[in-house]
């Protein structure tokens, strides 16, 4: 490895050989680097990086891109074009490792100076120590891999920041013991600020204060403490928080002594007993029927100790209750099975439970219990009152007689009611009080809208948590350290658990009550590896985890909502689990059941209702995880297998047909005979125009994918074929070239096995326009060469030009003009012997752009101006813009400056209606050339920056090539970027 190489993480990820810093790249290519530095040596396979690169939206080129990235950064890295042998990044069985020493990488500095603390400290030098812990914290300069994006990089600048604030911490407990209190008060108050719940740096500043002389700022420090504390998390201060507040307030001297007591600052957590119940005593406002001693008891749920996250919600909860005018009587916390409604429902309650001193009340109603007999409005009317204190048998059987009684016992009562799982807005209505003062909180897996219709009632919805907040939970239930161990086990479980609060609290306890229990052995599980033939899913191993419990088996507890849904919705239900995502439409749906639209939409609201899929945005619908691999279960186990299939191919039909649409719209092209046959009940989309089309390929686009694969996978190939075929053209407008790659290799894999012959030939020439559009040359000549003997043996003369053309792109983009000039004229002639007028315009305006590469533009405009003439007759206008585009390039360069500037704007809006990125890059970036050669550098850095802008959108294109224009302009232009 290079002496001179310097790597920071601590901070942005950067990177210095001797005093130069290298250019390590995308944010991708450097998010690379920052796996390999964080392994500090070890391995990493291609998996793990391609894991942490993408997520769950991993591409199918992954291995290649990876490999890219591997290539440029070992060119920067190594200091040479060629890789060599002691390259900085080796190769190993399945992945990578850096080959770094240890004084090469600030992280392992920084590790190496905690240790070096850690000895000085047991060998009783506290100042020795206390320097080598600033030497340590001194080598960050920002929030550790600064700029990196990414729920990977989250986890990991989380875990680099736990170890920031332990040497922290550390720090300040050394400086107190060697007496330096006053001088780390202002430091340590802006970290209390920066981690208000850590309850450790909060009994350090109390220490610091009172040593200073400030007693009275060190008790209000765990007076805020305490406040926060329940606010927040519903919690108490911890022992040795409480305990250094009994100690300053009875002015402990020893305190103040600079050499600390072992343990005395040492940080303990302890779970906290729930408080007693406490009583109010009420006015006594019925005393013929009341009993002599009418209480109103904290009748809630014990204090949850494991509260974790849910800030925005809470945040959403006080917002509703902070201004008396137009606080709500009712508030309905909905949410799928599992997501923690009434945990979120119990906290809340706690937190406001002292607005309410005349009763808080907790009733389970029973909505979705397995035994399907909810609690009916009488009997919780009767409940209440006896609570209450009514005699028994003093409220009447008349269900409007004991609410008219109830609404009078509670009149101008401030009371708290929770009302949980509910299932039908009727259930609960004749509980709601009347008094403006009270507050019912009603959880239900439905989101009861009849209640915010017509009882004004306000909603908090509940969804699956964020990966931060679910790594929250985590460190909560089975500690931090565990967590911050093996944070990429921790994200799969958080990944494999759909960051459902219930699913992640059944593998923490297992974690937690089962030493032997690792989190690498939970991931197993969840991944379905435990050797178990009927193991499959995270769904089976969760299930596993808790067989004897049934309230906490999400099969059961998915069970209780998919027993209330009518037949039909039922049957949406399951048959949704054979679509394979991201989202589906209305239309998709409807073709997998085979029914109309109105009555779909009728059976998603059910749905949607119970919280069984999601509508993501209007007319799309998700599942989450753990309710799509359900939905699975009950399909195969209910559903016959001929039905699914004939559902499978309505789906596959609806998109196939729907593309094709698209594409008739899109590229004024009509669809080949050879369509597949329509088969009945299945639902297409129409549309009315191109930017219709084009938005609906836009949203579509990884459902394609995605319904490509599973066609591949299930031997539907004729599906397969027509999905590549349609999608052409707006993967080469949108710069998804490798997935239009992907698309024709399987469109030509299915073709040979359906021995379609010419089929093999189409799908051949779409593989060498990909290929020569992504620079595989090769690859792109191989297929072109196999297209031309296939159109040759059945005589296809026009395809065979088409290859032609492509023949001259690669001649081009390789250098040799001439030779791509001959491949256009070869396909302007075919075009002109055939009356093609399309083949004629493209194989023309090629030439043009060809002519203008060699410096030829009088040849190039005039070619050009003839295909302007053909294209504005064939009313093709992304063709128009592609003619307009060369003209202006060459118009240029003939000294027509004006005309250039006109006929490239026209280019750039063109392909920006028609979505087209690429090609409006490439005529900004055209735009930006002819302005800077003008001398109006500001319209030049304007119109390169817009097209670098467009092109750090696509995947794979490089903007390399503007970057060092920007660079330039803002160098040597003297604008600042």
């Amino acid at each position: 490895m290079d002496a001179d190489l310097w790597f920071t993480v601590l901070g942005p990820i950067r990177a210095w050989r001797g005093g130069s810093e290298l250019d390590l790249g995308t944010p991708q290519q450097r998010k690379l680097l920052a796996s390999l530095l964080l392994r500090e040596g070890s391995q990493i396979s291609v998996r793990e990086l391609s894991n942490m690169l993408w997520g769950s939206a991993t591409p199918d080129t992954a291995t290649a891109v990876i490999r890219t990235y591997v290539a440029r950064l070992r060119r920067e890295l190594d200091g040479s074009p060629i890789r060599r042998q002691d390259s900085v990044i080796a190769t190993v069985q399945g992945g990578y490792r850096l080959v770094n020493r240890p004084d090469s990488f600030d992280l392992a500095m920084f590790r190496r100076e905690v240790s070096t603390a850690e000895e000085a400290s047991k060998a009783r030098d506290p100042r020795r120590a206390a320097e080598h812990l600033r030497t340590a914290l001194a080598l960050w300069h920002d929030e550790p891999l600064a700029g990196l994006l990414g729920e990977h990089a989250s986890a990991e600048r989380a875990r680099l920041e736990l170890l920031r604030l332990g040497a922290l911490s550390r720090w300040f407990e050394l400086e107190l013991e060697l007496g330096s209190h006053t001088a780390i008060i202002p430091e340590l108050t802006q970290l209390v600020g920066q981690h208000p719940l850590d309850e450790h740096l909060h009994e350090l500043l109390m220490l610091a204060l009172y040593r200073s002389g400030r007693q009275a700022q060190a008790l209000a420090i765990y007076r805020n403490v305490q406040e926060v504390l329940a606010e927040e998390l519903g919690v108490d201060p911890g022992p040795d928080l409480q305990r250094m507040y009994g100690r300053i307030l009875q002015a402990d001297p020893d305190l103040l002594a600079t050499t600390a007591e072992a343990g005395t600052l040492d940080n303990a957590e302890e779970d906290h007993e729930p408080e007693p119940a406490h009583t109010v005593t009420v006015v006594d406002r019925a005393p013929d029927i009341m009993g002599q001693h009418p209480t109103a008891p904290t009748r809630l749920p014990p204090r949850l100790t494991v509260f974790a996250g849910r800030s925005r919600e809470l945040a959403a909860a006080r917002e509703m209750l902070a201004d008396p005018d137009t606080r709500p009587g009712t508030v309905v916390v909905s949410g799928m099975a599992g997501v923690g409604k009434t945990t979120f429902a119990v906290h809340w309650a706690r937190q406001i439970a002292q607005h309410f001193p005349d009763g808080q009340f907790y009733l389970n109603l029973r909505g979705f219990a397995p035994d399907d007999d909810p609690v009916d409005a009488l009997k919780a009317v009767r409940t209440v009152l006896e609570i209450l204190g009514l005699r028994p048998g003093s409220v009447p059987d008349d269900l409007d007689a004991a609410v008219a009684l109830y609404r009078g016992v509670l009149a101008e009562r401030r009371v708290l009611l929770l009302l949980d799982n509910a299932r039908l807005a009727a259930q609960v209505r004749p509980l709601l009080p009347d008094s403006s003062g009270s507050l019912a909180v009603v959880t239900s897996r439905n989101r009861l809208a009849g209640l915010q219709i017509l009882d004004g009632a306000r909603s908090i919805l509940l969804e699956p948590l964020p990966a931060a907040q679910a790594r929250e939970l985590l460190v909560r239930r089975i500690g931090g350290q565990r967590v911050a161990d093996e944070p990429e086990v921790v994200q799969e479980i958080i990944d494999r658990c759909g960051r459902l609060p219930l699913a992640l609290s059944i593998v923490a306890a297992r974690c937690a009550t089962h030493a032997q229990f690792t989190l690498d052995a939970a991931t197993t599980a969840l991944r379905g590896d435990l050797g178990l033939a009927r193991i499959a899913t995270s769904l089976d191993a969760l299930s596993l985890y808790e067989a004897y419990d049934c309230d906490v088996d999400p099969r059961h507890v998915f069970s209780w909502s998919y027993r209330t849904l009518s037949p039909p919705a039922a049957r949406l239900f399951r048959l949704a689990a054979l679509h394979p995502g991201p989202d589906m439409s209305i239309a998709a749906l409807a073709s997998l059941t085979g029914l109309s639209r109105q009555p779909t939409l009728s059976h998603l609201a059910e749905l949607s209702n119970a919280h069984l899929l999601i509508e993501s945005a209007p007319g799309r619908y998700e599942f989450h995880d753990l309710l799509r691999a359900y939905a699975d279960e009950l399909k195969q186990r209910l559903d016959p297998p001929e039905e699914q299939q004939q559902a499978q191919l309505r789906m596959l039909d609806h998109y196939v047909h729907s593309t094709i649409a698209a594409l008739r719209q899109y590229n004024d092209l009509e669809p080949i005979s050879e369509a597949p046959v329509l088969r009945p009940a299945v639902a297409v989309e129409a549309f009315c125009d191109r930017d219709a089309a084009l938005r609906w390929y836009e949203t579509e686009s990884p459902v394609l994918m995605a319904v490509a694969h599973q066609a591949r996978m299930q031997d539907h190939l004729e599906h397969v074929w027509h999905l590549a075929w349609a999608t052409d053209t707006y993967h080469y407008r949108s710069g998804r070239g490798r997935n239009a790659a992907v698309m024709h290799t399987w469109a030509l894999e299915a073709a040979e096995y359906l021995d379609r012959s010419l089929w093999q030939g189409i799908s051949h020439r779409f593989l060498g326009d990909v290929h020569a559009d992504l620079g595989s040359f090769t690859e792109s000549v191989m297929h072109i060469e196999a297209a031309l003997a296939i159109f040759d043996t059945h005589h296809d003369v026009k395809r065979r030009a088409d290859c032609y053309l492509t023949l001259a792109r690669v001649a081009r983009r390789q250098g040799d003009g001439r030779e791509s000039i001959a491949h256009l004229k070869r396909a302007a002639e075919i075009g002109q012997h055939h009356g093609d007028q399309l083949l004629v315009a493209t194989a023309l305006n090629n030439m043009g752009e060809q002519y203008g590469d060699i410096g030829e533009h009088d040849t190039a405009v005039k070619l050009c101006r003839e295909a302007l003439d053909l294209w504005t007759e064939l009313d093709d206008q992304h063709a128009l813009a592609n003619c307009y585009d060369t003209l202006g390039h060459s118009v240029f360069h003939l000294g027509e400056h004006e005309q250039a500037f006109k006929y490239l704007q026209y280019a750039i809006d063109t392909f920006q209606d028609l979505g087209d990125k690429g090609n409006q890059a490439n005529s900004l970036s055209r735009l930006g050339d002819a302005c800077a050669a003008h001398g109006d550098n500001a319209a030049a850095i304007a119109a390169w920056s817009n097209a670098f802008t467009i092109l750090k959108s696509l995947d794979e294109a490089d903007p390399g090539e503007l970057e060092t224009k920007l660079r330039r302009a803002g160098t040597y232009g003297g604008v600042v970027q």
